[in-house]
């Protein structure tokens, strides 16, 4: 008789509600539109687009994909297009990392 247990990892990303609407750079702020943005867009240091947005992160292990034990619960900045992250815990990092965005692109 055999018995086998299917395990892996599962992420679950959503979009993360910024309280401070004054936290996020808008593109007036930066003056250029680049091909690849959104309306409110940060820096990507890796492949220099304006791409990373704020999320949510959340990962878990799964068996027999029903999530079970949480290796990671936060809060990350995410590039889109080369899926480079970093970690925040609060707005006032958004708001250093709004400022250097804009200094960096002024």
């Amino acid at each position: 008789m055999s018995f086998f247990i299917l395990f892996g990892k599962q992420d679950y990303d959503s979009k993360f509600q910024v309280n401070d609407p004054n936290v996020l750079p808008s593109i007036k702020d930066i003056n250029r539109k680049p091909a690849i943005c959104t309306e409110h867009a940060y820096y990507c240091p890796n492949c220099k687009n304006l791409t990373v947005e704020p999320i949510k992160r959340k990962e878990f292990i799964t068996i027999f994909f029903v999530p079970v034990v949480p290796l990671y619960w936060g809060k990350q900045l995410h590039c889109t297009v080369c899926n480079w992250r970093q970690d925040f815990s609060n707005e006032q990092e958004l708001q250093k990392v709004k400022y250097e965005t804009i200094n960096m692109l002024s």
